[in-house]
């Protein structure tokens, strides 16, 4: 814990610990342990915690927000109103929120009796065509950003020869030139 956050937790939570959050109070009882100025902040803290403690609580006088409220309510009455003020507020939808409402609208006039079988349908349909899309796509992008341009050729012959792995030929590959 550093003074500055010390600071915040005295200036939001006041002098005494226990209101203190509870994740941060043992750093801050150690910080101020070691710290003179984690003590001096702590006893203005005090001092203002004891200022307020001192002060006579606020009495709200009951005829005077009556008052208020009642100046309030004869004010929004005799304010000329217009007419844009008068009709009631609608979002408006974009284009595309249009489309969809119309969308939507369609799909509920659906005859949806075959949705136990259509529905797994249209998820393996979509599942088959993200699989023949990576298919078709994914091996040279997967090559080009794992193994990069900056790798050998002979790394492809080394790697995927059927007589076995050359060691030297591995070994030349990882040096920088």
């Amino acid at each position: 814990m550093n003074i500055e956050r010390f600071q915040q937790i005295i200036e939001a939570y006041g002098s005494v610990p226990e209101r203190w959050p509870f994740e941060e109070r043992g750093q801050a009882m150690a910080l101020l342990a070691r710290s003179s100025q984690a003590t001096a902040l702590l006893e203005d803290a005090l001092k203002l915690d004891q200022l307020l403690d001192q002060s006579a609580p606020v009495v709200i006088n009951q005829g005077l927000v009556t008052q208020i409220l009642a100046h309030a309510a004869r004010t929004m009455e005799s304010r000329p109103v217009s007419e844009s003020e008068k009709q009631p507020v609608t979002p408006k939808l974009t284009r595309i929120g249009q489309y969809f409402e119309t969308f939507l609208a369609g799909v509920d006039s659906i005859d949806w009796s075959w949705k136990s079988v259509m529905q797994p349908a249209a998820i393996l349909g979509s599942v088959a065509l993200l699989g023949l899309t990576t298919g078709i796509f994914a091996p040279e992008i997967i090559e080009q950003a794992v193994y990069g341009a900056d790798i050998e050729e002979g790394f492809w012959q080394v790697a995927f020869d059927d007589s076995g792995f050359d060691l030297e030929g591995l070994a030349s590959i990882g040096e920088v030139e």
